[in-house]
């Protein structure tokens, strides 16, 4: 197996594992939180977390994966002291950012009271400690991923998944804390984590001590280039994700907001099966952007195997949706297995998307996915608002797999006549002999890795 075949399968089966683990504790985490809190507790909760995602915007409003690709790039150059750089400035612009948004977050407490209620601003205050938590994430999984460090990846995020799970045990469970221990397990699991992994990063950062930063401020001038289409399009992209629970508790109520989360964070965990390709492609494509067949070859290997893991998804995902929905979420929550079973084919847009971004972030095409998303955006509200009011909830279902389509099929066109880059759909359910050795080689790999036997190769 090639090298990069290799770092390929080892990152992909490495954060597979790490979204096997993060799934299933925030699986057993989500029952725990539907049995310990009523619908409109729930729906609450998901409201707040919204809100607070949405602020999370200004901590890091996009430059992540470009900073990850900035540094692949220098590091392949040999380019350490711009290596340096990068991480530095990142580290404070996370650090002072973070502060800042966390006190405006905190003392918004006052204008949600008023508006809203005082368990909302409640909820907001304990979740304004989120920003600090996150900032500090956001700075150990860039260097992680930037260097190609998989497996503390998997402890970052395995860990906060572990611990929150714990938490809420404790919190919301045992000592039966209610709504309020509930929100404090989010940012208590995350610094958790951070503390867990902190060996790791200390590993990598400590070989750029001794190394002077270069005095160019490329810093800076990467995100006043290329950089300012990806900001605007991670704030684009947070509206889009964050905003469905305000439309849903305007037109239909709190509890309505609960019904729908339930089936959308399902899909999720499932499709977080299938985000490892993208994760490992973000560093590894810019590397080989001189050879577009190669990357062509890559990108519709990804594809197939993604679609490989989805379609057995959703067909499981159909045909016993509405046992499962009851058994672990009760009663109260059958409409949303209901909509479950519509919400899940939105996992083949998302296989069908996972190589998109590596590749725009790579080729720095990012003017146009900002254009796409402006697109989205504007068809979200269109869709959502338009739907929700026709259909209700699955109104809302509809719109979103309506504008993830759009959002593809404007993509896929695009990077097709720009790059000549061609997705062969009619090979995607056909075995080769390169699929039965990549299939051998990950199941060796995976037996090896659990074995404890893994060796890094060069």
């Amino acid at each position: 197996m090639t090298s990069l075949t290799y770092k390929v399968a080892t990152g992909v089966t490495l954060i597979s594992l790490s979204n096997i683990i993060i799934g299933l504790f925030n699986l057993l985490s989500f029952i725990l939180v539907i049995r310990v809190l009523n619908r409109y507790e729930y729906g609450l909760i998901v409201l707040a977390l919204s809100a607070v995602n949405i602020a999370n915007t200004l901590l890091d409003p996009g430059i992540k994966n470009v900073i990850i690709s900035d540094v692949s790039r220098e590091k392949r150059k040999n380019r350490y002291d711009r290596v340096k750089t990068l991480l530095y400035r990142y580290f404070q612009l996370e650090i002072i950012v973070g502060l800042f948004i966390f006190i405006i977050v905190y003392l918004s407490e006052a204008y949600f009271a008023k508006r809203y209620s005082d368990v909302i601003a409640e909820l907001i205050k304990i979740s304004a400690f989120l920003i600090i938590a996150n900032a500090l994430k956001n700075i150990f999984f860039v260097t992680f991923s930037s260097h190609l460090k998989f497996k503390p990846i998997l402890y970052l995020n395995g860990g906060e998944s572990f611990f929150r799970f714990l938490y809420i045990f404790l919190f919301g469970y045992y000592f039966n804390f209610g709504i309020y221990g509930i929100m404090l397990t989010y940012p208590l699991s995350i610094i958790s984590s951070i503390v867990l992994t902190s060996c790791w990063y200390i590993n990598v950062i400590k070989d750029y001590l001794p190394i002077t930063r270069s005095k160019e401020g490329f810093f800076f001038n990467t995100l006043t280039s290329h950089a300012k289409w990806s900001i605007g399009i991670f704030s684009l992209k947070n509206i889009i994700n964050n905003v469905h629970p305000w439309i849903i508790q305007y037109f239909i109520g709190v509890e309505a907001v609960a019904i729908f989360n339930v089936a959308r964070r399902v899909v999720m965990y499932l499709n977080s099966l299938l985000s490892p390709f993208e994760s490992v492609l973000m560093p590894i494509i810019p590397q080989e952007m001189t050879d577009t067949k190669k990357i062509n070859k890559i990108i519709n290997k990804v594809i197939k195997y993604s679609m490989w893991i989805s379609l057995p998804i959703i067909i499981i995902g159909i045909l016993l949706s509405t046992k499962l929905f009851h058994i672990l979420f009760g009663h109260n929550y059958t409409e949303s297995a209901k909509l479950f079973r519509i919400l899940i084919f939105v996992s083949i847009l998302y296989s069908l998307n996972l190589t998109m971004r590596p590749i725009f972030f790579a080729f720095k095409l990012l003017k146009f996915l900002f254009v796409v998303y402006i697109i989205s955006v504007i068809c979200f509200i269109i869709f959502g608002v338009g739907l929700t009011l026709a259909a209700g909830l699955y109104g809302m279902v509809l719109a979103i797999i309506i504008v993830n389509f759009i959002a593809f099929l404007l993509r896929y066109l695009y990077i097709r006549s720009k790059l000549g880059l061609k997705i062969e759909f009619i090979n995607i359910l056909k075995i080769d002999d390169y699929d039965k050795e990549i299939i051998f080689k990950a199941i060796k790999q995976i037996i090896m890795f659990l074995r404890g036997k893994t060796h890094e190769k060069s």
